[in-house]
């Protein structure tokens, strides 16, 4: 069996949703041991959401597929740390531990004796990453939010839309974007560490890691005075760029076209050659101009025609295009099951459960994968208890004296 690339790495996670958590599983994918911390009363919120109606879970102690999606592969520690021998039980355990990853409102956990500054007495080295909306220090520091709020605060809301629409409200996708900063933040520490075998504290801001992916943006207002607008599916630089409809029931196609050449080969694929040489077409800046005409002539293509066969046509053209896919399509697709984009592992409760395989396949000697379900609540709380020397009779009266969950 090979080596994972962070086997050894022993990550302790105070964390809850998403924007925290997906950033431990990630790291959890390449062999990283991730302690995952709940307070018995306030545990991840995660755990109450039942998939796609956000309802309350009869039991939240088994969590469903919403908390999944972030929780592969970890170990589930619940300890009460406001009281004080939970603190030192966490602190023993943190002796133990390579990195802190949280995403709480900023001062909780300095307020329960467990900052960078505590850590750093029992562990000199630790890496400390903090999470939270707006970060550790500014005006806005206590600010609350979820995903759409960052993306709001941070203007990608504001240019995501349709004309004359209200902006969008952005999901689970802008705080998987977030977890994924800070997973790149925690190996970078990692790696310094490796270097000059000191630890550090990370402050990362949700609405700063979403806004440092719309520097043109920014720098377009700044520099130019131009402030970009709500434009649906069209984008800047191409010409078509737009979802256009196909034969079935909401079945759409989307076709992109850059340069030139591109809008050649989409012209000879509808078998409409005559509008490479139409004027209103001919180059980019006039397709812009009677963008509405163009998406006209394509979609009166595109609607008579079944999905597999207008996207056989469009790639052997080499046009840039692809189907709209749903939940079966993704699924069922030839290729994701052949790159094993989905997998299924065994689960208590289940018997099997089917989740998203790992995204990275360039790890020929340190493969990701995950393994596991998501841990029930405290399902590890006594093993790593019994590491810390307590015996089965101490663990039993921190039970009753609900000090810990186990």
């Amino acid at each position: 069996m090979k080596n994972k690339a962070l086997q050894g790495i022993r990550i302790m996670e105070f964390g809850s949703f998403i924007a925290g958590p997906a950033a431990g599983m990630m790291l959890a994918g390449f062999g990283a041991e991730i302690l995952k911390v709940e307070h018995p009363v306030r545990f991840d919120g995660g755990r109450y959401f039942a998939l796609g109606f956000g309802s309350k879970q009869p039991n939240p102690k088994f969590g469903d597929q919403f908390f999944d999606v972030s929780n592969l592969d970890k170990k589930s520690v619940v300890v009460d740390y406001s009281k004080p021998v939970g603190k030192e039980i966490l602190l023993s355990l943190a002796a133990t531990c390579d990195v802190l990853l949280e995403n709480m409102t900023p001062g909780t956990l300095e307020r329960n004796g467990l900052g960078y500054e505590d850590l750093k007495k029992v562990k000199p080295d630790i890496i400390y990453i903090s999470s939270s909306s707006c970060g550790q220090d500014g005006p806005e520091k206590n600010f609350r939010g979820y995903a759409g709020h960052f993306a709001a605060k941070c203007g990608l809301g504001h240019i995501t839309g349709y004309p004359g629409s209200p902006p969008s409200m952005f999901v689970g996708s802008v705080d998987f974007r977030s977890a994924s900063n800070s997973a790149i933040a925690i190996l970078m520490s990692l790696l310094y560490r490796q270097k000059t075998g000191k630890g550090q504290f990370v402050d990362l801001a949700s609405q700063e890691a979403i806004g440092a992916q719309l520097g043109d943006v920014y720098l377009d207002y700044i520099i130019n005075g131009r402030e970009p607008q709500r434009m649906g599916n069209r984008r800047l630089g191409y010409c078509p760029n737009n979802a256009y409809k196909i034969l079935g029931n909401d079945e759409w196609i989307s076709i992109s076209c850059y340069d030139n050449e591109e809008f050649a080969a989409l012209c000879k694929a509808m078998g409409k050659e005559e509008l490479i040489s139409d004027p209103r077409f001919v180059d980019f800046d006039d397709r812009k101009k009677h963008e509405d005409q163009l998406d006209a002539i394509i979609g009166e293509w595109t609607a008579g025609q079944q999905k597999s066969a207008v996207w056989n046509t469009l790639i052997k053209a080499g046009v840039p295009s692809a189907p709209y896919y749903n939940g079966k399509d993704v699924s069922e697709d030839r290729h994701n099951l052949m790159r094993g984009s989905f997998i299924s592992i065994d689960h208590p409760q289940t018997d099997r459960d089917y989740i998203v395989n790992t995204p990275w396949r360039f790890a020929t000697e340190t493969p990701a994968e995950i393994k596991r379900h998501a841990p029930y609540l405290g399902e590890h709380t006594r093993q790593y208890l019994r590491e810390l020397g307590k015996s089965d009779q101490e663990i039993d009266c921190l039970v009753q004296e609900k000090v810990v969950l186990a």
